[in-house]
Formats: C-alpha cells, sequence, structure tokens
C-alpha cells in the first residue's frame, strides 16, 4: 500500500521529468482530486495509507498530464479567484492574466457609481468574466456571447452551478449581433462596458506555444489573425460613435500596435489606457469612445 506522500513524492519525480515547473502544485491537486480531500485534509494525512483504486486513478492522471494535458481539464473543475468552475475540453482554460481584467472591470464600474451596469461580453468561454462580474454586482444587467456550442454549454452549467440564472448566454457570432448591440448601448441607462479576452495570439506564433496551449486549447480562441489584432479592429468598428467603456485583455508586446490603431481612429475616442500585470508588462486595454454628434 501506498501513503499519500509517497504518491505526492511520485507525482512530483513523474512531472519533473516530463518537464512541467509546475510539477509538485499539479501533483497536489491531482491527489487532492483523486482522493477527494483538501490541501489541509491532505497534510494532515501524509502518512495514510491509499486503496488501490485511488492510487490506479492517481497515477493514470500523472501519467496523462505528463502528456501536457492541461491539468484543469484532467481534473474537470478549477479554482479562479474564490470559486470553482467547471472546465471541458475544446474550452479555454482560465488563466491568472483573466483576474487583471475583471479587478479592472470592477473598479470601472465603481467609478462610474452604479449598481445595475450593462455588462457585454464577447467570447464566455467558460463563463469566468459573466459569473464573477455577477458575483461582485448582483443586479448588473448581463449578456455574453460564443460562437462555441461547446463554450455555450460550459457557460451554462457554471452558470447553473453558482446559481446565477440572470445571466443572457447567446451562441453566436458577437459582431452579427452589432446592430442589438448598439441598441442595448445606446438605451443603457448607465455607462455600458463591454468586455472581452479576444482572440490575439498573431496566427504565425500558434504553433510556438506551450503544448497544453496550443493542442487543447480551441485555436478559435487564440487566433487574432496575422497580427493578433482583428478583434481589436472589429470592436473599435463596433463601438465607434457608441458611449462606452471597452476593456480587454492584449499580448503583452501589442501595446505600441493598439497605440497606432487607436490613434487613427482618435476622432471617436475620448480616452484609452493600457494595464500591466503582476510582472510588469501590458495585459489590459481600456478605451472610452463617446457618441457621434447629431447631423442636424
Amino acid at each position: 500500500m501506498s501513503t499519500l506522500s509517497a504518491l505526492w513524492n511520485w507525482g512530483t519525480k513523474t512531472l519533473l521529468n516530463a518537464g512541467i515547473d509546475t510539477a509538485q502544485l499539479d501533483a497536489q491537486f491531482i491527489l487532492e482530486h483523486a482522493c477527494g480531500m483538501s490541501l489541509t485534509q491532505l497534510t494532515q494525512n501524509l502518512d495514510a495509507t491509499v486503496e488501490v483504486p485511488t492510487k490506479d486513478q492517481f497515477k493514470s492522471l500523472i501519467k496523462q498530464r505528463s502528456l501536457r494535458l492541461p491539468i484543469a481539464q484532467l481534473i474537470g473543475k478549477w479554482p479562479f479567484r474564490a470559486h470553482d468552475y467547471w472546465i471541458e475540453n475544446q474550452v479555454l482554460v482560465p488563466r491568472p492574466e483573466t483576474e487583471h481584467l475583471i479587478d479592472h472591470a470592477i473598479t470601472l464600474i465603481n467609478l462610474n457609481q452604479t449598481q445595475s451596469p450593462l455588462i457585454i461580453e464577447c467570447g464566455s468561454g467558460s463563463g469566468i468574466i459573466p459569473c464573477e462580474l455577477a458575483f461582485a454586482f448582483p443586479k448588473a444587467q448581463i449578456h455574453t456571447w460564443d460562437i462555441s456550442p461547446t463554450a455555450i454549454h460550459a457557460t451554462r452549467k457554471n452558470c447553473d452551478y453558482h446559481g446565477l440564472h440572470s445571466i443572457s448566454i447567446s451562441e453566436g457570432d458577437f459582431f452579427e449581433s452589432s446592430k442589438k448591440i448598439q441598441s442595448m448601448i445606446k438605451t443603457s441607462d448607465s455607462l455600458p462596458l463591454v468586455i472581452s479576452n479576444p482572440p490575439y495570439i498573431p496566427h504565425h506564433e500558434i504553433e510556438t506555444l506551450m503544448p497544453e496551449v496550443k493542442n487543447h486549447d480551441p485555436h478559435i480562441a487564440l487566433d487574432g489573425g496575422v497580427d493578433g489584432l482583428d478583434f481589436y479592429r472589429q470592436f473599435i468598428t463596433l463601438l465607434s460613435g457608441h458611449n462606452s467603456l471597452f476593456l480587454a485583455e492584449i499580448g503583452s508586446d501589442q501595446k505600441p500596435a493598439l497605440i497606432d490603431l487607436i490613434q487613427s481612429h482618435s476622432h471617436t475616442i475620448s480616452d484609452y489606457q493600457f494595464h500591466e500585470d503582476y510582472q510588469g508588462h501590458p495585459r489590459c486595454l481600456m478605451i472610452r469612445f463617446h457618441a457621434s454628434p447629431p447631423l442636424f
């Protein structure tokens, strides 16, 4: 019989040999999942023996992780901020960078002093962003779109899991709903926030990404076109002339190109700001659009 400690050490060593930098932490998450324990329970029972079925499940998951399957997809649930979310295959795995996006969204909404904001999201993925904003602003009007049926299923599952039934979830191309979105913005009583973690990886760079990303994240959620800026161009076209805030995650090296893009549309933009992540890299972009003046 193996102990929890022995399995944890074996899992860590196996993942280190596979070149995984987060080996000890990944082995911990997988052991917690296989045993149905919290970290506290795990550390308090390191000398406890593990039954054969649990040991076999743990070793199977470790071997799959050593083949670079994302740990969130292996476990099926992943912590994000203060909540757990169901994760499905072929849906973008939430990353720490998106926490910055949500933090800045909450700050922007609070600065506008409204508790019932209109929030419109492009690309729901697992539903992380709309759920977290619904927790922060229970009276918010939140609408989210995704073109992927799998992502829509994951979003609905997480909304149901957290009891967030007021979020409007739409399947389809966000930009094909432009007239509906512009009408919602125009008739809003508060300053609307359009938020997204869009595809922003240049097409030619996708094959250089980590195996967990390039082989398991959906490319439709990664590929931002030749220069990675395709979606930002579409957002600017959509929101030009409509009084609104736009907040998006960006690539850490895209700030200069985005400044050029923004300045070429300065006639419709009141302000823009870049916000850095914990490593000091530009990670979020905020643009304030103003309404077009009346023609007469």
